[in-house]
């Protein structure tokens, strides 16, 4: 039976309302509060061990060195990044580094991170569609031989890669009008494309686009860097004399041709 007091009167009821709780309200209140806390409590722990529960079982520290073939984790659980291959449904090194863990939405990835400022052969793959810079090495009648220093997407390369420019990707046109020593000189510094894979030694390349050509170029007089008077034609500043070449359309800092910013 719960015993409900009786009041005489009006006054003594609202001095019952504005008394302070009794001590075993506060307790009550005391307990609630510490129940909702630990309730958060266990709830984010419970979270944090389910996260720590689903890394997977790596057999080397994160941060320690692996050499290619040692077997880092099981591939059920796990994904492999750069620096690895599955094997066996074994995810294992291919190549030198620190092994590194990363989280990618609810599965974790492995990868094998470099020393220094390193890059994988991988990134360094020229396919087709690359705009490369070169350097004429030889010319002939019916191509160009380049030596390929650096690519677009992929930056200067560690390996020098060969390519050749055939007589008929000089430029858009008709092929019989084209002369390639008219169009190009040994030493030569071109922007080409990579139109084919070529063979087994080199690449085959285009300068068939306005952009793609000859971007520098030196006098056979005086060596001096030639500027260049039109798409075929260039011009040393010192000693006057004019080169053919197949040159690229120039370009200024904000990327419009030459002879637009002069019309501006």
């Amino acid at each position: 039976l719960v015993h409900v007091p009786r009041y005489s009167n009006s006054s003594s009821l609202q001095s019952a309302a504005l008394s302070p709780p009794r001590a075993s309200d506060q307790q009550q209140q005391q307990v609630e509060h510490s129940f909702i806390h630990s309730s958060v409590f266990v709830s984010v722990h419970t979270h944090h061990t389910q996260i720590m529960s689903a890394q997977p079982n790596l057999r080397y520290a994160v941060g320690s060195t692996i050499a290619p073939g040692d077997r880092i984790c099981s591939a059920r659980k796990c994904g492999g990044g750069d620096g690895t291959y599955v094997r066996g449904g074994n995810i294992h090194a291919s190549a030198v580094g620190k092994l590194n863990l990363v989280a990618s939405g609810d599965a974790f990835v492995v990868t094998v991170v470099l020393d220094g400022e390193k890059q994988y052969p991988s990134s360094q793959v020229l396919s087709v569609g690359h705009v490369v810079l070169g350097r004429v090495v030889r010319v002939i009648t019916q191509q160009v031989f380049v030596e390929i220093v650096s690519a677009d997407v992929t930056g200067p390369l560690k390996e020098r890669h060969s390519g050749s420019i055939r007589k008929e990707d000089v430029r858009a046109g008709a092929t019989e009008e084209i002369e390639i020593y008219a169009s190009f000189r040994p030493g030569d510094i071109v922007l080409c494309r990579i139109i084919s894979l070529g063979d087994s030694r080199r690449y085959f390349l285009t300068t068939g686009e306005a952009e793609l050509g000859v971007i520098r170029a030196t006098c056979s007089s005086c060596r001096e860097n030639m500027a260049p008077l039109s798409w075929k034609e260039m011009e040393c500043p010192s000693c006057k004399q004019k080169e053919l070449r197949k040159c690229a359309k120039p370009q200024d800092l904000q990327g419009n041709s030459k002879a637009e910013s002069e019309e501006r």
